[in-house]
């Protein structure tokens, strides 16, 4: 009688005998150790690279760049984007946009197969989107940047098809702890986004990698806070239902951001104009808001990541009309950047565009019941989870991303709630979200995808 080896088994005798140079367990605390160094390290050139090159870019200027000012905004975007462009032609198109779809992608359907170039391209294609004043983030590039690590080292080693997608999960763990500083939340979100499967050798691996990668990191840029806030306390009960209400609205903004950036990304592949011109004309759009709009010590608000002007609302305040207006231009320089293909994440302009509206929404709270409501700042807080949550559908990692990130634990409740009742609004609005509607638009079902994976 002939006795059935479940999916389980399966897995773990496939993974003692494709391919391995090492027991099992020795196998993965190496490859996910050397997964968090390197990951660590990138992160750190990542850094380096966009400061520089900022620095370069605007902190010491030509004689003939000072000449034209403010349209040198519009020509080092344009130079930026036209740099991307190339990259994009001639090195590998893998470096468009955030790079989360990508990563999804290569998991569900390629075997986890992400090829090597795509780590140094995406890094220097990131840095030159974000140094030059592009309106994104390094969350999904630095993903991105680990996953191709994680990869290149399962390939290396001839490991088999599930032990690669782990250590592709392990690199975008590495990535987001030792960029964000949230060792935490850059496990759970591999866990929760790019595998959607918990098991005890995932876990582990990733945060062995995790780790590893926000120790390297710590070493050279420190253990602080990325967002310093107050040390608010815990709102009232009765403002539960105001967060509530809040994580409605960020849901409703969120899925709108959502499919505002794949709008400009529709219209431009269906042109006529080179795909490696369409960064810098992204670059010239961009530039243009950027000089006509609201600065910070005369650099456009709009621009790079935005930590600034978040730091603003916990340390002065920021006016509402500020604000709104802050959040649609955030809405629009963002989907102009990334769905013209620059190489910049949405997960920073999220907490950019989050905070804003929570902002927005604590102060006209505070008009309401100005006795007994909590500062703006807090739901400003809050709404940056939200919004986040919103447009990814990831409450877990939304709640331990923005604890980790500002060191305040003190708004757990509200944390909860808002992110909880935004990731469930905007389901209800859209089944995809902002990382999936890249496969949708391409006829892959991520759902089938998954299941068909875990069944090899």
């Amino acid at each position: 009688m002939n006795r059935q080896t479940n999916p389980v088994q399966k897995s773990a005798m496939a993974e003692k005998t494709q391919g391995s140079y090492f027991p099992g367990s020795l196998e993965l605390v190496l490859t996910a150790a050397l997964i968090g160094l390197l990951t660590g390290l990138s992160a750190i050139a990542l850094r380096w690279l966009i400061v520089n090159i900022r620095t370069l870019s605007y902190s010491t200027p030509s004689n003939f760049i000072a000449s034209i000012y403010p349209f040198h905004f519009i020509l080092i975007l344009t130079i930026g984007g036209l740099l991307n462009g190339l990259i994009i032609q001639f090195i590998t198109s893998e470096v468009k946009g955030g790079g989360i779809p990508e990563i999804l992608e290569a998991v569900a359907i390629d075997n986890g197969h992400i090829p090597p170039i795509v780590s140094f391209a995406k890094i220097l294609a990131t840095g030159i989107c974000l140094g030059t004043g592009g309106s994104a983030g390094s969350f999904g590039p630095i993903a991105h940047i680990g996953a191709s690590i994680g990869s290149s080292i399962g390939q290396l080693f001839k490991l088999n098809t599930q032990r690669i997608r782990t250590l592709v999960a392990c690199g975008v763990a590495g990535g987001i702890a030792s960029t964000m500083n949230t060792p935490i939340a850059g496990a759970v979100f591999a866990i929760e986004i790019i595998l959607d499967n918990i098991s005890s050798v995932n876990f582990s691996a990733v945060v062995i990698t995790s780790v590893i990668a926000s120790t390297i990191s710590h070493q050279f840029m420190g253990n602080a806070a990325l967002i310093p806030i107050p040390a608010f306390s815990s709102p009232a009960a009765f403002e539960l239902l105001f967060f509530a209400l809040l994580g409605i609205l960020a849901a409703v903004f969120a899925t709108g951001f959502s499919r505002i950036r794949y709008l400009v990304d529709d219209w431009f592949s269906h042109t006529h104009i080179p795909q490696f011109l369409v960064p810098a004309i992204g670059g010239v759009l961009v530039g243009t808001i950027g000089m006509l709009t609201m600065k910070l010590n005369g650099f456009p608000r709009i621009f790079g990541v935005g930590y600034e002007s978040i730091v603003e609302i916990f340390s002065t305040g920021m006016a509402f009309r500020v604000s709104i207006i802050l959040l649609l231009l955030k809405m629009m320089t963002t989907a102009l950047t990334v769905g013209t293909g620059n190489s910049g994440g949405v997960f920073a302009p999220s907490l950019f565009m989050g905070a804003m509206l929570g902002q927005c929404f604590g102060i006209l709270i505070n008009l309401t019941f100005p006795e007994t409501s909590s500062p703006p700042g807090v739901y400003a807080v809050v709404g940056m989870a939200a919004f986040f949550s919103g447009a990814v559908r990831a409450p877990i990692t939304s709640i331990l991303i923005i604890l980790e990130i500002t060191g305040n634990y003190n708004l757990i409740l509200p944390l909860m709630l808002t992110t909880v009742s935004s990731s469930l609004i905007s389901k209800w609005i859209s089944e995809d979200t902002i990382y999936t509607a890249k496969m949708t638009r391409k006829g892959i079902d991520l759902k089938k995808e998954r299941l068909s994976a875990r069944e090899e």
